[in-house]
């Protein structure tokens, strides 16, 4: 969203196409906010939840990161996610890195749900589960996400497939 947007406890993104603007295309523009005062994840163990709101608005172009987010940023938004999240077991703790040993470690496991902020609903809902990877990818733990579209909306499919992913994408192991 802006360049100070690395530096918060939050999370917030422009999401857009990297042809946004081009003839025949669409110039649609997604904000990404989390709502980190009404979340658990912060202070979880077993039963956690993240909080997002997604802002569509409209852009004649790319969108290009600013020092400082737009004073509207994420505002009246059109969807609402939600991710619930629970412990459980792995062969491995981490998700990079080469195995040194063989061993179990435990990390939390994601569902998503999209819904319409202002009717309730649903859009699509995901959930995640984890595969070992083959002895040659160093037996890493690979997270897959499973995603089921409910209504069809203006959201496009990429935007959807994004949110899903948005944990392994902020993952810090």
């Amino acid at each position: 969203a802006s360049f100070l947007s690395r530096f918060k406890p939050i999370i917030e993104y422009n999401l857009q196409r990297c042809d946004a603007g081009a003839v025949g295309r669409p110039s649609w523009l997604y904000q990404i906010k989390e709502i980190w005062w009404a979340e658990t994840y912060w202070r979880c163990f077993f039963r956690c939840q993240r909080l997002f709101n997604l802002a569509k608005r409209s852009e004649t172009g790319q969108v290009r990161e600013q020092l400082l987010p737009a004073a509207n940023f994420g505002e009246d938004p059109e969807i609402r996610a939600s991710f619930d999240g629970w412990i459980v077991p792995t062969l491995r703790g981490q998700i990079t890195g080469p195995v040194d040993r063989l061993g179990t470690g435990v990390r939390q496991v994601w569902s998503m749900t999209l819904v319409n902020s202002s009717d309730e609903s649903l859009i699509a809902n995901a959930s995640q589960h984890f595969v070992i990877g083959p002895p040659d990818q160093d037996m890493r733990v690979l997270s897959r996400w499973r995603v089921q579209s409910g209504n069809r909306t203006s959201l496009p499919n990429w935007v959807v497939g994004f949110m899903a992913v948005l944990d392994d994408i902020e993952e810090d192991y």
